[in-house]
């Protein structure tokens, strides 16, 4: 069947690994932001990553997202194929969950902002 990957080809490293940088946002690879934006200059950051960052990202980005759903989707199989159960079903209220996501994305925010103010503040300094 075309869908499927012999075994073999899919455990081989092959391209996955290069010496060579990825792109980090093919998306946002178009886009500048103005130059006086500081903070959003900042925050795109550089055009490329290496392949350590990009593997651990996606690794941390799959996981975590797979057990976020396990929370909530009762189709979810976070286990398998060691087990056809959900014990994270439920594990805390659907208002939790979503009161935990926003408050820790609001965390990220503050979080990103208080790294660029600290980063700039030694810069203003040197040119005051």
């Amino acid at each position: 069947m075309p869908d499927e990957v012999p075994v073999d080809s899919a455990l081989r490293p092959g391209p996955a690994i290069r010496s060579r940088p990825v792109e980090a946002s093919p998306i946002l690879s178009d886009w500048t932001p103005e130059p006086q934006s500081a903070f959003l200059t900042w925050v795109l950051g550089p055009r490329l990553i290496s392949w350590p960052a990009a593997i651990t990202g996606a690794f941390v980005g799959t996981y975590s997202h797979v057990a976020l759903d396990s929370l909530m989707h009762a189709d979810m199989r976070p286990l398998a194929p060691f087990s056809e159960t959900n014990a994270l079903l439920h594990l805390v209220s659907l208002g939790a969950l979503h009161l935990g996501c926003v408050l820790s994305g609001l965390l990220g925010v503050l979080f990103l902002f208080t790294r660029f103010a600290r980063r700039r503040e030694p810069r203003a300094e040197r040119t005051g």
